[in-house]
Parts: C-alpha cells; sequence; structure tokens
C-alpha cells in the first residue's frame, strides 16, 4: 500500500502538518558480499532502507514483513529476521517529507540476508542497488544513513544497539 489510505495518511487527515511520532520498523538487506541493497525513493529522490509505521493490531515483526514486501516483493521467513536495535534520537530519526510534513519515526531495526533482485511493489520505490558499506551514494534519507551507522555497531559487536 502507498501512503494513500495509510494509517499515518488518516493521522494526518486528522493532525493535520505538525509533527507526528510513529512506532515502526526498519529492515537492513544484505547479500553474501556484504552489501546492503537500497532503493531510490520516488518522493524524496534519496536511497533509503526499507521500513515503515506499525499498523493498529500488527506486531513490530509483522510491520517489518509487511513493509519489506510492499516496498521490495521479498518475503523472507519470520525466524530470518535478526533485531539489531533501536532507532529513536531526534536528530537521527526525523524524516521531512517533500510537503513539510515531519514525522519522528521510532523504529526497531532489523536485518536479513537475501540473493537476488528486489522489485518495486507499491511505488514507493524506482530503482533498486547493492552497495558496499564503504561506498554508500551521498543521497541517502537521514533517517536510512542512521540506520546503516546502527546496523555497523552492530556488526562490529554483535549486540543489541540503541541510537
Amino acid at each position: 500500500m502507498g501512503f494513500e489510505g495509510s494509517y499515518v495518511w488518516q493521522l494526518r487527515e486528522v493532525w493535520g502538518p505538525k509533527l507526528l511520532v510513529g512506532i515502526g520498523a526498519e529492515t537492513i538487506v544484505t547479500n553474501s558480499q556484504g552489501q546492503v541493497l537500497l532503493g531510490m525513493r520516488n518522493d524524496l529522490k534519496q536511497w533509503a532502507t526499507f521500513g515503515g509505521h506499525i499498523d493498529p493490531k500488527e506486531d513490530i515483526l509483522a510491520c517489518a514483513l509487511r513493509e519489506l514486501h510492499e516496498e521490495t516483493g521479498l518475503q523472507p521467513e519470520r525466524n530470518n529476521m535478526v533485531p539489531i536495535g533501536f532507532l529513536s534520537a531526534y536528530d537521527k530519526v526525523l524524516n521531512v517529507f517533500p510537503n513539510g510534513h515531519e514525522m519522528q519515526s521510532l523504529a526497531l531495526a532489523f536485518t536479513v540476508a537475501f540473493e537476488g533482485e528486489a522489485e518495486a511493489m507499491d511505488g514507493e520505490y524506482d530503482a533498486f542497488a547493492w552497495f558496499d558499506l564503504d561506498k554508500l551514494p551521498e543521497n541517502m534519507q537521514t533517517f536510512s544513513k542512521s540506520s546503516i551507522v546502527l546496523y555497523r555497531a552492530w556488526l562490529e559487536t554483535k549486540q543489541f544497539q540503541v541510537m
């Protein structure tokens, strides 16, 4: 599902353009070469990782799996999703959209290994590409940059991270 009709869209209809705080999930998709999969968001024209906000009555893992499937067509098994950290620092999780709306998106971050190609499912992304961690594109969404920092810290320690 795209933004229109989503739970956050419904909140915006009532709350207007004021800052919203939401909870959701973020997934860092990796391959056997240690690369991360990013998608080019068609609304922001920035590279991004994958995730979104939880729907009412949905658990956080179901949210991560749903968002990953909606955005990339990937359907990993629940037990392959590894929780790696929690993103909550305001300056790391603030999303500002082209219409000026702001969203502070708190997220449980997961990683999952995948081999193959993603495909645009809901129109949120125009293209996908695999990137080496030391050769990430400059044009990345702030939230996704934070997710990658968290992922790198998890890779070094294998301990749950909080940012």
